[in-house]
């Protein structure tokens, strides 16, 4: 290589100066931040630039994209502003100087020969040395390769997600369940998730035909995520065989999706038995959330024994230290279930996720998983829980 070649391409990789002017609506800018900020989250301490929020302006245009731009997934909330130019900053450090703003616009100022870019107000001001936009990682997308496509009424997200997402695995060795899975057949999308010990399944009629969709499995983060910002709208949503994409007015999700099997669910699930103890509301939840709250930090100190009989049920929960509680409730019992263990949180988490003023528990035995439904419940409600030995 000659030297003239050597140079050229050494200038090649010599990031170019930030530069950028532009004014952006102080609220506006501030809610897009604070969103960045909530996508950073779990990167926050690992590489400098993945704590940065990138702002890009373009001449002529009327909207400013504010972006996190992390490995596996990527957030563009567009506001109103105009300018031109891009830069990267540290998301945390721009969000504690707009929390005290009171302006309504604020000015943003970079010139090719300045070390820092100024975000100022006519009383308030702030200066930070940039990261190079140039090293935010590229997360590439693909339309051609989207596998299927649909679009979410107002709130469906958020009603999908309501009896998912309390049943996603924390467990790292098994990532593969360290999200909630989404496929879709027969124009209806199934969302599941489950820990191993509890599962929840919740589906909804999609308003126009789609393409089948494999089994996919969306990230815990991006899932969360999601929800906070885009649940209660309308969702326009995008899988590729590797990624998923979320879209609600201003606000566009892109992420990964978790590469690994969703084990086949509907073979955990078990056929409806002759068994059922209809539980209400009023009477059940303060019971379970006493015994919950009794050893909270005890896997085992949370079992509850259930045992029909009396015109009701009783429950009795017992810990290490010798302790007992009991109580007897009121419940409507169909045939003649069993003597039966849960763990009480589980059947605590399942009331709330299902809601309703009631919540039916059907078993064929005592070492088979439950059913878990309400009765004002959409087709396709479901927990299943593994029982317990008490």
């Amino acid at each position: 290589m000659t030297t003239k070649a050597k140079t050229e391409n050494k200038e090649a990789h010599v990031p170019r100066p930030t530069v950028i002017k532009a004014t952006v609506p102080t609220s506006a800018l501030r809610k897009a931040v604070a969103l960045v900020k909530k996508a950073q989250g779990s990167w926050s301490g690992c590489i400098p630039i993945l704590n940065c929020v990138t702002i890009c302006a373009k001449k002529g245009e009327k909207t400013i994209d504010v972006e996190f731009r992390g490995v596996d997934e990527r957030v563009i909330a567009t506001i109103e502003g105009s300018g031109d130019g891009a830069v990267a900053v540290s998301v945390r450090t721009l969000d504690a100087f707009l929390s005290g703003v009171m302006a309504e616009t604020v000015e943003i100022n970079k010139d090719a020969g300045d070390a820092a870019v100024t975000f100022s107000t006519p009383t308030f001001s702030l200066a930070m040395v940039p990261n190079h936009v140039e090293d935010t990682p590229e997360f590439k997308w693909d339309d051609d390769a989207v596998v299927a496509e649909f679009s979410l009424a107002e709130g469906v997200l958020a009603h999908l997600l309501a009896l998912t997402m309390p049943f996603i695995s924390r467990e790292e060795t098994r990532y593969y369940l360290n999200g909630v899975m989404m496929t879709v057949a027969d124009d209806t999308l199934i969302a599941v998730a489950t820990d191993g010990h509890r599962l929840g399944r919740r589906q909804a009629k999609l308003t126009a035909p789609c393409a089948p969709l494999l089994p996919s499995i969306v990230p815990r983060g991006f899932i969360t995520l999601a929800n906070a910002a885009l649940g209660k709208g309308e969702v326009a949503v995008r899988f590729t065989n590797t990624q998923v994409e979320m879209r609600s007015g201003s606000v566009m999700m892109r992420s990964k999706l978790i590469d690994g099997v969703f084990p086949d669910y509907n073979r955990v699930i078990p056929a409806i038995a002759p068994h059922t103890i209809r539980f209400k509301a009023a009477d059940t939840l303060p019971v379970l959330t006493a015994v919950g709250r009794s050893r909270a930090g005890s896997f085992s100190a949370n079992a509850m024994k259930l045992t029909p009989g009396g015109g009701g049920i009783s429950i009795e929960c017992r810990v290490p230290d010798g302790e007992t509680m009991t109580a007897k409730l009121d419940a409507a019992v169909e045939g003649e279930p069993p003597v039966m263990g849960f763990n009480a949180r589980y059947i605590l988490g399942a009331f709330k996720a299902l809601g309703g003023k009631e919540m039916h528990l059907n078993t064929a035995d005592s070492h088979t998983p439950a059913r878990l439904t309400s009765p004002t419940g959409a087709e396709g409600d479901l927990v299943v829980i593994m029982p317990m030995r008490v």
